[in-house]
């Protein structure tokens, strides 16, 4: 957060640049970097979040492994029933491991892991960031629909309740196709 701040304030310091009209975008990880920037900073014009997710990274990733199981090829999955191998409890348990480190980088599984951002990314949970945006940016889900300014905090509270955005039939961090 801090880079992404301290570039944002010397762009803003560039002459040509209007400090006023200075939007954010980010994808993945850096939609959660933009969104707890522009979360905390007033002056942010717009922004737009692009496969960022409004919930924990654990609860992200815990439902990634649960749709991603059934998708693998299927002697992988042979190999999952035969092991008696539960992805999601597994992706827990890796979870809780990196969890209990103290160190920034660990061992799980024999792999070497940034720990001290894995256990950021786990905890840090999106919603209020979200809530607090003012500044949005219409998007579109590429097929030309496009999605006008939600209220703040609509879709955050009724998305982490339903796993579903209001008025949207998919889940967070599916595509369209």
């Amino acid at each position: 957060m801090d880079d992404a701040g301290a570039a944002l304030a010397a762009l803003r310091e560039r002459p040509e640049i209007d400090p006023g009209r200075v939007a954010l975008t980010g994808h993945s990880e850096g939609a959660l970097i933009a969104a707890n920037l522009a979360a905390n900073d007033p002056a942010v014009a717009a922004v737009v979040l692009l496969a960022g997710t409004a919930r924990s990274g654990a609860e992200a990733l815990r439902w990634q492994a649960a749709r991603l199981a059934p998708t693998m090829p299927a002697f992988v999955r042979a190999v999952l029933r035969l092991t008696r191998t539960d992805l999601v409890a597994k992706v827990t348990k890796n979870h809780e491991r990196i969890r209990r480190t103290t160190t920034d980088v660990a061992r799980i599984g024999g792999v070497r892991v940034n720990a001290r951002w894995t256990r950021e990314f786990l905890d840090y949970d999106p919603a209020a960031d979200l809530a607090r945006i003012h500044a949005w940016a219409p998007a579109s889900d590429g097929r030309g629909t496009a999605f006008p300014r939600p209220r703040p905090g609509a879709g955050v509270s009724a998305g982490r309740r339903t796993g579903r955005l209001p008025g949207r039939g998919r889940p967070h961090g599916t595509s369209s196709g």
